[in-house]
């Protein structure tokens, strides 16, 4: 659907800006791929026309979130946007669809006057070009086989496509016609039609021939439990013993599509020829197929395929042994078309065994575990998306437990360090979701090795811990997170009280991480306690080597800052950031490639602290430093650096306001909200707290130069996020909520809707007033602020008494903030 509305030159610049930017849409699922590639296009150049899309045979590939997708996402397209659906009848369909309001379901009476006449017409042609193939005259078949074979067909578009289908392969048409007609009964429903059409071609097939029932059997089997359509040179590949696959395909043509060209998928020619050879068939009929047999029979054989064909050489095989960063990209037409069907599908089959499971199975995955497992994950992953072992783990453990040996220790230990290393890389690749699913699993094979042997593999599951709570904290589980941080800290806390000098910079590693979980939960204290110690360790560490320590000192001192300047201790918390920028400069000059990042994230952090301490001129110099370098490895890699681009053009809107630059401050707020909300569309979860906090500055910038209405519009889109976030996390965003409340009461009242402000002013003081008791260096000038806001607003509706003794609280706190603070 995204490539058709691609000709719209404009939709498709944006599609290719979008996954240029996260490379990982093109293999995500359909619930993610729906906004970014689907509807955001779409809103973004409506279409002053209907566009229509079909979807043809919906009840052949439906899924439950597909259909969800429909329901829930096709209300949010432009009101021109339609989608056509044709399909069976399906209970799920039906339970997903039936009952939307913007679902309007249509039944075809096959039997209608139209219907029939439309089916006449396709039959009239299809025999007009049968008679011209077979030099059979103009007027084939005759009237009288003509009104026969459209009665048989009965308004069942499907009984005449095989129908046609098995005349045009057959040697003598007008023989195979008479014959497929002769017997037929009417009045059938049309299942019963197709499934007496069906068995009619099939009855006619050479079943007295030992190598046709064999290898119709393999064949046919294969096409029905295959997880996605092969090529008939694919299942060639994949069947070597069978001589000729086209040729058996050919005999069954009229049942069949895409056998006529090699490098086609071929298809059954509709499911209900799957339901009549699996369900409806007796056991005992020579065509009948038992799917869960030879989608057992395929595990074996993908298994055995990659075995012998998964090599060194193979394209996506052996990055994880190189010290490049990354994963490189390969394309599915590198390898053959069978391999990456082994690939992706090898596991879904082997799932299908039950206990007790063959000994050639058991043989085929000794082999597979020992030397192709690694690979398989790597070219999996450069292909298309990580795909997780532990299905099949759990699956081995359960099935084949008196086979455990499959999976030892050293398999384990092994299989755990590549699942460190490809999650590291597919963070770098800005693939969370696929990053934390690696790490998770990591996680369950260390911690499975401690239990038994905790000396050997402590320090493992401590370090795969540390990269848990890093790969859900990019994913906004900040509660996870902190778990995962707690137990990867008291685990090096233990290591490093017996082995110091081996563990101290682990522990100071997760220290920092710890500090940072702390503070997203709102517990600021204890977040300044970790990082404070974290602060001291890498001090000692870089003392005795700077070359290896002076970087992680250089962020922990960052992140000392942010915590000092969190609980108001901004002399400190610039002392701090001058000390993690000097650091990071030396850095940065020597290696930029390596270091520009930590450089550009550290001025942004002073900027911060300048600023907070009126230093206005040095703020902007910082922060406008902080923008270039952020800019320029945006360039290079989008998906990676955006969210960091988008905090420093937040920050310099603020700068850039404060010294008078209010054009150009707003255009800055409006680039940092276009790439949070894009970023926020696709993971709300991690950047919905972000997209919060530009939403609340451009409406300031906003109301800064006149324009109210549409500042109104985004503080309140800044207000319900917050409400929401605060409701999760209130020691986190209730702050934040406040905030965004004590601007929404400001620009109500500028409009005059003084009740609506008065309301937002009121519940801004309810939140500051707890804040400020307990963090009063930063909350007790805001608190006095909201409360100032308050006394206008009970003013403003007449309330004189309150509005003085809310005034003369304000005053005995500290001195007016400006709107936005």
């Amino acid at each position: 659907m995204a490539r058709d509305l691609a000709r719209d030159p404009r939709i498709r610049a944006q599609i290719s800006l979008i996954l240029e930017a996260d490379q990982s849409l093109a293999a995500a699922s359909l619930s993610r791929q729906f906004g970014p590639l689907i509807r955001d296009p779409c809103l973004r150049y409506p279409s002053h026309r209907p566009m229509v899309a079909v979807i043809d045979g919906l009840d052949e590939g439906c899924s439950v979130d597909l259909l969800k997708l429909l329901r829930d996402g096709t209300p949010s397209l432009p009101q021109s946007f339609r989608l056509f659906i044709a399909s069976r009848e399906m209970e799920s369909i039906e339970l997903y669809l039936s009952k939307s309001a913007h679902v309007h379901l249509e039944t075809i009476d096959l039997g209608a006057s139209t219907n029939l006449r439309d089916i006449r017409t396709y039959i009239l042609r299809g025999c007009r070009g049968i008679a011209e193939m077979h030099d059979l005259g103009e007027g084939w078949p005759g009237e009288e086989l003509m009104d026969r074979l459209f009665g048989m067909a009965g308004g069942l578009f499907q009984w005449a496509s095989v129908v046609l289908q098995a005349l045009e392969l057959s040697y003598d048409p007008n023989t195979e016609l008479s014959s497929l007609l002769a017997g037929l009964r009417t009045g059938l429903g049309a299942e019963e039609k197709m499934d007496e059409i069906y068995s009619k071609i099939l009855q006619a097939c050479d079943w007295n021939s030992l190598g046709f029932k064999r290898d119709y059997g393999l064949v046919m089997g294969a096409i029905l439990a295959l997880k996605s359509p092969l090529s008939s040179s694919a299942l060639q590949m994949l069947h070597a013993r069978i001589p000729n696959i086209s040729k058996l395909l050919s005999r069954l043509g009229a049942l069949l599509t895409g056998w006529r060209r090699p490098n086609q998928p071929v298809r059954i020619l509709h499911l209900s020829l799957r339901d009549f050879l699996t369900a409806r068939t007796p056991s005992s009929a020579p065509f009948y197929i038992c799917e869960k047999d030879h989608s057992q029979r395929l595990g074996l054989l993908t298994l055995a395929f990659l075995n012998e064909n998964l090599e060194h050489d193979t394209p996506g095989v052996g990055y994880l042994d190189l010290d490049s960063l990354g994963i490189p990209a390969v394309s599915k037409n590198q390898i053959s078309e069978e391999l990456w069907y082994a690939c992706e599908f090898w596991t879904a089959h082997v799932l299908e065994f039950e206990a007790p499971a063959p000994s050639e199975l058991v043989e085929l995955l000794r082999d597979f575990l020992s030397a192709r497992l690694i690979s398989w994950v790597e070219v999996c992953t450069s292909v298309d998306i990580f795909r997780g072992f532990q299905r099949v783990r759990t699956w081995i453990q359960s099935t084949l437990h008196e086979d455990i040996g499959l999976m030892d220790g050293e398999f384990d230990s092994r299989l755990g360090d590549a699942l460190v290393d490809i999650s590291e890389r597919l963070s770098y690749m800005d693939r969370r979701e696929e990053a934390l699913l690696a790490i998770q699993e990591a996680v369950a094979l260390y911690r499975q090795l401690a239990n038994d042997r905790p000396a050997a593999f402590n320090p493992d599951l401590a370090m795969s811990l540390n990269n848990l709570s890093v790969r859900l904290s990019d994913l906004g589980q900040r509660e996870d997170a902190f778990t995962a941080d707690k137990e990867a800290v008291t685990l090096y806390r233990q290591l490093a009280n017996d082995r110091p000098a081996a563990f101290n910079p682990d522990l100071a590693m997760s220290l920092n991480n710890l500090s940072k979980s702390l503070s997203d939960l709102g517990q600021r204290e204890d977040a300044l306690a970790a990082i404070r110690e974290a602060v001291a360790l890498y001090r000692q560490l870089a003392n005795g080597r700077p070359a290896a320590f002076n970087p992680d000192l250089a962020t922990s001192l960052n992140n000392l800052s942010t915590e000092l300047s969190e609980l108001g201790q901004r002399e400190d918390a610039l002392v701090a950031i001058r000390e993690a920028v000097a650091l990071r400069r030396q850095l940065a000059n020597d290696r930029p490639a390596a270091f520009n990042p930590g450089l550009a994230m550290s001025l942004n952090t002073l900027s911060n602290g300048l600023s907070s301490l009126g230093q206005r001129e040095d703020a902007f110099a910082a922060i406008r430093e902080a923008v270039a370098l952020y800019r320029q490895l945006a360039n290079d890699r989008p998906a990676a650096f955006n969210p960091d681009l988008a905090t420093s053009l937040n920050n310099l809107s603020t700068e850039l306001s404060e010294l008078g630059q209010r054009e150009e401050a707003l255009a800055a707020i409006r680039e940092a909200v276009a790439l949070r909300r894009q970023l926020a569309n696709d993971r709300p979860a991690a950047f919905n707290p972000a997209l919060a906090d530009s939403l609340n500055n451009l409406s300031t910038r906003l109301s800064d130069l006149g324009q109210r209405e549409d500042g109104l519009a985004a503080i309140r889109e800044a207000v319900v996020l917050r409400r929401q976030l605060a409701m999760d996390c209130p020691a986190a965003f209730n702050h934040y909520l406040a905030q965004s409340l004590y601007n929404l009461s400001l620009y109500l009242s500028a409009l005059d809707h003084r009740e609506e402000a008065l309301a937002a002013a009121k519940e801004a003081v309810a939140l500051r007033r707890p804040l400020a008791n307990d963090i009063p260096a930063v909350f007790k000038s805001r608190l006095a602020n909201s409360l100032r806001r308050l006394s206008n607003s009970l003013r403003d509706l007449g309330y004189e008494e309150e509005a003085a003794a809310a005034k003369e609280e304000a005053d005995m706190l500290d001195s007016p903030e400006t709107p936005g603070t």
